[in-house]
């Protein structure tokens, strides 16, 4: 399992903006290809997973977003959706099992525009979506960062083994570095494999 480093800050700044009111809040993590953003939603819900006992829905922003919802609450919270019912969504959302808020993550969000009217607007509704444009106002909003240069080394060390970094120091910066992957996670993860095999 690749660790998790370098974000807790973003953690912490995601779930400010979560929850800024008690009324729906919705939040974007966005950045550049690689940068993290799923990855920082995945680990904003295993973390804070004890904060939403209504539970934690992860659908894709580049599929229709009804229908993964509407399975969602079929498959995992025993709902049963009438065939003629005009908006199933609705339906879900007004009978959504449990109390207390939920966590809806809508990763890779492509157009906001026709998501935007489909996403729950009740107050236990958490709504977290990654994206690489700037879909949501700033106060809404996490810009990513690449990684600071401690961090990109960590993360590389937790790829490859520490007598590896230790003997070639130089190599690791600058594999990390802006000539090379620019500090990304994703990119850090991809050439810390060939860093490794490397003799």
């Amino acid at each position: 399992m690749t660790a998790f480093v370098g974000r807790a800050d973003d953690l912490a700044a995601v779930d400010a903006l979560l929850n800024q009111s008690q009324q729906v809040n919705i939040a974007a993590a966005v950045g550049l290809g690689g940068v993290g953003k799923t990855e920082l939603a995945l680990q904003y819900a295993r973390i804070q997973g004890d904060e939403f006992p209504g539970g934690v829905c992860w659908v894709r922003g580049v599929e229709p977003l009804e229908p993964q919802i509407v399975q969602f609450a079929q498959t995992h919270l025993g709902l049963t959706v009438p065939e003629q019912i005009e908006n199933p969504l609705a339906w879900c959302c007004q009978r959504w099992p449990g109390e207390g808020p939920v966590l809806i993550v809508v990763d890779d969000v492509q157009d906001y525009g026709p998501l935007k009217a489909l996403l729950p607007t009740a107050g236990r509704f958490r709504v977290l979506l990654t994206t690489r444009r700037a879909i949501l106002p700033a106060g809404q909003r996490l810009e990513l960062e690449v990684l600071v240069p401690e961090a990109a080394l960590e993360l590389l060390g937790s790829l490859v083994a520490g007598e590896r970094i230790e003997a070639e120091p130089e190599d690791a910066r600058l594999l990390c570095g802006e000539e090379w992957v620019g500090r990304l996670p994703l990119g850090i993860e991809l050439a810390g494999a060939a860093f490794g095999a490397a003799p």
